[in-house]
């Protein structure tokens, strides 16, 4: 693919807005800061906010500092919009100070700052869901990227991360990041970090399921895929709190024991042993027929149990797990439950999965008998009738997960480009611990169907290939490749920071537990049990939830403040 060129990109984006409306919040937002005489503007906005190149809302509080609250242990980001007033700005660098805090504490290479990319949805392209609009949409945090020009009449985000480790003094840091244009005098906001008295553990809480896809990894990086570029991704979806796993693994050669080992060694809770198809001609089919299905099954389960028998040797048979038949319907269950049967038989205790579309769970299928895990689209735990099915499979001993697999669309939250970041957040955190499903599972973190090589150019405007699936954009798609190895997007950084909100809520819980067992205040033990319902005003529902990223971040607060003060040691 060609690269785009950021003065191409913006002649040709699409569906693209007039500049008045983003000139008049640039000059109003001056006007509030008493700067009319600014070339440019930065102004805070929240990490949950998709900041358009050419329509910025500038939600974020003029004068006030870029605000993050972390814990030890975590991850948490805000963004800094750069806005040119008259002039387009040349060759823009930028720099972060050193951060201060109590008793002379710093936070030494806790903060980083990266330029925000952008892809462009097509508009010949033709999603399953509604949009509002198509064009440059802001996604990739480019790590390569160290200057940058801004239009007039564009925006430009910068990412700022803090990453907290554990045992960091508390309380209240403060440092600056400068932005420095060749044309321009340069121009600082101010930046508080606040650290919580407490630590996100490790090992996570949620169980979380996403398909990572090693041929799509070696296919795109081609002669440059390596062992070491394969750790590389490995620690990099550990930061992010995943498994660099398979549920659609293909049958053939086994990891290592070695592999296995060092995968425990940082945190792995599970790993497919393969992925038994249907048999059919469809997407997920095996391309057999039924009279062909018997050989297929002999040869997946004896790859299976290779697999396990390499896991047994490293000490970690528990992470293993099978998933049979995806998504099927009434027509493929008695071949589901008789395949079962000898998965039963011939791998003892290895959990079986299925995405199997059984609107009872299998009680009157008979495969209530033999699938320990259930995994369903979000939309079932919106349905009141689905629930009670729910909450009967579970009364039976199983598990149910909930997944989006391209569907549900709006007013359902989901991961496309088009959708806004909040979205991704409240569903793998506040949606998670309010509704409660057992895990959650995504059928590709890395599926780049369009794409042929690594974003390997330094353009802001990219050239990167979202049309992931015929059903919409970054479906099955999260991160990006770079030359070097994984691309963090916006969605793929509120994913983790969602992970982080259950631990919250983990943390929490275990508090309040204490808290009884050693007579605390009942009026703040009422408070934590009501954060931990988490209240409507966040969430309602899987249709009604707040997209306001104050709201969220002031009932976050509440949570780590209310943790603090149960644990004896108090809010700032």
């Amino acid at each position: 693919m060609a690269a785009v060129s950021l003065n191409g990109a913006l002649d040709t984006a699409a569906q693209s807005l007039p500049s008045d409306p983003l000139e008049e919040a640039k000059r109003r937002t001056a006007s509030e800061l008493n700067r009319e005489d600014a070339v440019f503007l930065l102004i805070a906005e929240a990490s949950t906010v998709k900041v358009m190149p050419d329509r910025a809302a500038f939600q974020g509080r003029p004068g006030e500092p870029v605000e993050i609250s972390v814990a030890g242990g975590e991850t948490e980001a805000g963004q800094i919009i750069v806005a040119p007033i008259n002039a387009r700005l040349k060759d823009v660098t930028f720099d972060v100070s050193d951060f201060e805090g109590p008793d002379g504490a710093t936070l030494e290479g806790a903060v980083s700052v990266h330029v925000v990319g952008y892809v462009r949805t097509d508009p010949a392209f033709e999603p399953i869901y509604e949009v509002d609009r198509s064009g440059w949409f802001p996604d990739p945090i480019l790590p390569a990227v160290s200057q940058f020009d801004v239009e007039r009449d564009r925006v430009q985000s910068l990412w700022l991360s803090v990453r907290i480790d554990p045992g960091q003094i508390p309380g209240i840091y403060r440092g600056s990041v400068r932005v420095a244009p060749a044309n321009a005098p340069p121009e600082t906001i101010a930046v508080r970090v606040r650290v919580f008295d407490f630590t996100v553990p490790r090992e996570p809480s949620y169980p979380v399921t996403v398909t990572v896809f090693d041929d799509r990894l070696k296919s795109l990086h081609r002669d440059r895929w390596s062992e070491d570029l394969y750790w590389t991704y490995v620690d990099f979806l550990r930061e992010h709190r995943l498994d660099f796993d398979n549920s659609f693994r293909d049958h053939g050669p086994p990891p290592t024991v070695e592999q296995i080992e060092r995968l425990v060694a940082g945190g792995q809770q599970g790993w497919g042993l393969g992925f038994i198809r249907q048999p059919g001609e469809g997407f997920s089919d095996v391309g057999v027929d039924a009279s062909e299905f018997a050989a297929y099954l002999d040869q997946a389960i004896e790859d299976a149990k290779v697999a396990l028998g390499v896991l047994e040797a490293a000490g970690a048979r528990e992470l293993a797990y099978i998933y049979l038949f995806d998504e099927v319907r009434e027509r493929h269950f008695e071949t589901l439950l008789t395949t079962a049967r000898r998965i039963r038989e011939e791998l003892p205790g290895v959990p079986i999965w299925t995405s199997a579309q059984d609107q009872d769970f299998g009680a009157t299928s008979g495969l209530d008998e033999v699938i320990d895990n259930w995994a369903v689209s979000i939309a079932a735990f919106d349905d009141p009738e689905r629930l009670a099915t729910i909450e009967r499979a579970r009364a039976s001993g199983a598990e149910v997960t909930w997944y989006t697999a391209i569907w549900p669309f709006r007013p359902f939250p989901n991961f496309f480009i088009e959708y806004d970041a909040i979205e991704a957040r409240l569903l793998m955190g506040a949606m998670a611990q309010k509704i409660g499903p057992d895990g959650f599972g995504f059928w590709s973190l890395n599926w780049w169907a369009n794409q042929d090589a690594p974003l390997a150019s330094n353009h802001l405007y990219t050239d990167w290939d979202v049309s992931g699936t015929p059903a919409g954009n970054g479906d099955g798609s999260w991160i990006m490749a770079g030359a070097d190895g994984p691309i963090t997007t916006i969605r793929f950084e509120n994913i983790r920071d969602g992970l982080e909100d259950y631990e919250y809520y983990q943390l929490l819980s275990d508090a309040v537990d204490r808290g009884e067992e050693s007579g605390v205040d009942p009026e703040v033990l009422d408070r934590a049990r009501r954060l931990l319902r988490v209240p409507d005003d966040i969430v309602r529902g899987l249709t009604d939830f707040t997209r306001d990223p104050r709201v969220l971040e002031l009932h976050r607060l509440e949570v780590a403040e209310t943790i603090e003060r149960l644990s004896g040691r108090g809010g700032q």
